[in-house]
């Protein structure tokens, strides 16, 4: 089954994810951090500053995912969280879920002009009430564009790794999505952050290209490359 621009959210609440920071007593969501991805083998990916905090005890980094027959978001952890070790804005971390959808990986040139989306939850928010506390509103939503180029980017704190840039809103919230080739349905990157050209003052969204995917290590991938651990 490849990704098109027809899934519904419950189709794909559990292959990609809203990524939230959990008080663990309570189970309810401090903070909204970003979106993060489910392939095979309970590997879970994101962009490396959407976990880079260090939380207090009784906080975990977790996600929110739509279980079968059920009408509400449910809440589990994330463990084994590792920051890539090339540098770049990319984490894994162990899910044990099942993702809802098999993700293939681009195996073709990607060109200037290629057409693109990504399902992901950039307009979550929290939503604080004096009687009843914190409320975490989720907005998921499908976003399209197309590449406008391919250059080396990086975001503070990370190096420069090969990145896609793409036409599409520069939105918080967004990174860790998918970025998907619309003709093909496969993976051709992760989103992570935002540019702005000085002279055109053009906002572009940026991706890490399926290069860095597919090198990209932690302990869930028992420090193997993603591509040779998942044998894809």
């Amino acid at each position: 089954m490849r990704f098109n621009t027809d899934y519904t959210i419950k189709a794909i609440s559990c292959t990609i994810f809203p990524l939230v920071i959990v008080d663990l007593d309570s189970q309810t969501c401090a903070e909204f951090v970003g979106t993060g991805v489910l392939f095979s083998k309970n590997v879970f990916i994101t962009a490396g500053h959407c976990v880079n905090k260090e939380l207090p005890e009784g906080q975990r980094y977790s996600v929110l995912y739509w279980p079968e027959g059920r009408r509400q978001w449910n809440i589990t952890t994330l463990d084994h969280i590792t920051q890539d070790p090339s540098g770049i804005d990319l984490a894994s971390a162990s899910l044990d879920l099942k993702p809802s959808i098999n993700i293939s990986l681009n195996t073709s040139e990607v060109s200037m002009g290629t057409n693109v989306f990504t399902y992901s939850y950039p307009l979550t928010n929290m939503i604080r009430h004096k009687s009843k506390g914190s409320e975490l509103i989720v907005r998921p939503n499908l976003f399209k564009g197309y590449v406008s180029g391919i250059q080396p980017h990086n975001t503070e704190d990370y190096k420069k790794g090969l990145s896609y840039e793409v036409l599409m809103p520069p939105l918080p919230g967004i990174s860790g999505a998918l970025l998907i080739c619309e003709e093909s349905g496969t993976l051709l990157g992760i989103m992570y952050g935002f540019c702005r050209y000085r002279h055109t003052k053009q906002d572009f969204t940026l991706a890490h290209c399926f290069e860095n995917i597919c090198n990209m290590r932690g302990l869930v991938t028992d420090n193997l490359p993603l591509k040779e651990y998942l044998e894809i």
